[in-house]
């Protein structure tokens, strides 16, 4: 019984070291914020309303197609993780209503295809307009759910739906032909698109903006018909070179803009690295050398000089080296100043007069961004911005708040606006890891790929925690495969590695040497692909 006693106090005492206690911090924070989605999707439709309530436990009726990309795209990170049994369930109810309707749901879409913007949950019907953007968004989440699905038991059946609504879109309806514009407005797309489901009049956007999703969906499906049309000269006359966009500069740093150079907000940069994998894999080789990366650091950098900038003008306010980043969520009305007003607000450079934070984006930046990690932390450890859900108050995160107007409390989370940060944390390498968008966004998807993701399928790792310095593989591969055995600490130090052959139906008990206690990182490599699966030691 002491011997007991005395491993269980062992264990708690490593958990609470090297960094233990922010990690499962960390961890809950990200469960808690998937757990948003799970209370926004409709039980009987799986259509997820557009926001929800932060100050009532009172559910709202709208729903948004964007959300509903988004939101598909959690249900894989979730199924990743193994919170949930039953995602490809879920996926499929969802598409099944937003394609075909149901239990009362029928999708609201013009002759073209586009669906309305906002519409019931729980009817479909709505009066919004038929955003091209919001569009691109759910057809940008359908993909990459087939692409990660592709691979599952219900891999035909997810693909089928899937299929018949990234078909059912006329993606070229959206552009604006630069050879049959009378308003200059070259390289334009339609912000929205009429009932009769044609593109007219002057409701056009320019690049550089989060509009480049809708170009490379109308990109990409010109190249999949094997045609050239208006949308593949769009997209080399703009985008497909860095170079050809508008930048305007802020504290030094060059930033992607439009043509009139006013600042964006940073989910027009976020929202494509997410979601557009030329943007998301673009890293440079453009005629300046810079690619879509470049000035995605570009505009982090700005973001925190602002912040810097506006602490130092301002003798009224304290801000920490923690507290930065801005994009669009629940805000405080500008022209009334009315704290307990609700108001959708999205903030950008010079244009964030009570200072608001968004911890969205800080997370949304973690890919290109060490300390993103640790700022969550501080922001949740010294209590700034953080939530208690009202439907389970036992669960908290961290979400928008304003350090002019310390007391103003954000009454909704908007569920397009908060998916970058669930989106931001998944990349870490100990949850579903820094190639996880990059894999699943791409239209030119290999199957290869989704096997190459899912070899934790065929290798199971016990016990966990290690003690005695022993641990137990047993591998179910179809074929026999050498593997190569790595295991690094928290910081990326290479403390074991082996290489073994043939591999098939094996269990492999592995002798490791004297390892401390405390996190490490067990990585598993064959032809087939390759495992990350944290470990605990306990010496």
């Amino acid at each position: 019984m002491v011997r007991k006693i005395f491993f269980v106090m062992l264990f708690i005492s490593s958990i609470n070291s090297l960094f233990s206690q922010e990690d499962l911090t960390l961890t809950e924070i990200f469960r808690n914020s998937y757990s948003v989605y799970e209370r926004m999707r409709d039980p009987n439709t799986g259509i997820y309303q557009a926001k929800i309530n932060l100050n009532t436990n009172n559910d709202i009726n709208n729903s948004s197609i964007a959300v509903d990309g988004m939101a598909l795209v959690t249900v894989c990170i979730a199924d990743k993780m193994g919170w949930i049994t039953d995602a490809e369930d879920l996926v499929i109810e969802t598409l099944t209503s937003l394609s075909v309707g149901g239990n009362g749901f029928t999708p609201d879409r013009n002759p073209t295809g586009y669906y309305r913007h906002f519409f019931s949950k729980t009817t479909g019907v709505g009066t919004s307009e038929y955003s091209t953007v919001d569009n691109a968004v759910f057809m940008s989440g359908v993909r990459f759910c087939k692409n990660y699905f592709s691979s599952h038991p219900k891999a035909s059946q997810i693909a089928t739906l899937a299929d018949s609504l990234l078909n059912s879109i006329d993606w070229s309806v959206a552009v604006v032909d630069p050879n049959n514009d009378p308003t200059d407005n070259d390289g334009g797309l339609y912000l929205a698109i009429n009932d009769d489901g044609t593109g007219t009049g002057n409701n056009i956007t320019r690049p550089y903006n989060e509009y480049i999703l809708v170009a490379w969906l109308a990109y990409k499906q010109e190249q999949e018909a094997n045609s050239t049309g208006p949308a593949q000269r769009l997209w080399d006359m703009w985008y497909a070179q860095t170079a050809n966009l508008y930048k305007v500069n802020y504290a030094g740093y060059d930033i992607l803009t439009v043509k009139n150079l006013n600042f964006q907000a940073e989910h027009t940069y976020q929202m494509p690295y997410y979601l557009c994998n030329y943007y998301t894999t673009n890293s440079g080789g453009d005629t300046d050398g810079k690619g879509y990366l470049h000035y995605m650091e570009n505009i982090k950098n700005a973001d925190r000089a602002w912040f810097q900038n506006t602490d130092t003008a301002d003798n009224t306010i304290t801000i920490e080296p923690y507290e930065w980043a801005m994009s669009a969520g629940s805000g405080i009305n500008p022209d009334t100043g009315d704290l307990s007003q609700g108001h959708y607000s999205v903030d950008k450079i010079n244009d964030n007069p009570y200072v608001i934070v968004s911890p969205h984006t800080i997370a949304a930046y973690m890919p290109i961004n060490q300390s993103s990690k640790d700022d969550i932390l501080s922001l949740y450890n010294n209590n700034k911005g953080v939530y208690e859900l009202p439907w389970n108050t036992s669960k908290k995160l961290v979400w928008r708040y304003s350090i002019k107007e310390p007391t103003w409390l954000a009454p909704k989370i908007q569920g397009v606006d908060f998916a970058p940060f669930v989106f931001g944390i998944a990349t870490l390498l100990e949850y579903c890891g820094p190639d996880f968008f990059k894999t699943y966004n791409d239209f030119n998807f290999s199957p290869s790929l989704t096997v190459k993701d899912n070899i934790e399928s065929t290798i199971k790792v016990y016990p966990n925690p290690i003690r005695d310095n022993k641990i137990n593989l047993k591998f179910d591969f179809k074929n026999q495969e050498t593997v190569h055995i790595q295991i690094v600490n928290v910081i990326g130090k290479s403390v074991f590695c082996i290489k073994k052959y043939p591999m098939k139906n094996n269990i492999e008990t592995i002798k490791l040497p004297e390892l401390k206690t405390g996190f490490y990182f067990l990585m598993i490599k064959s032809k087939t692909g390759q495992l990350v699966k944290q470990l605990v030691v306990i010496n």
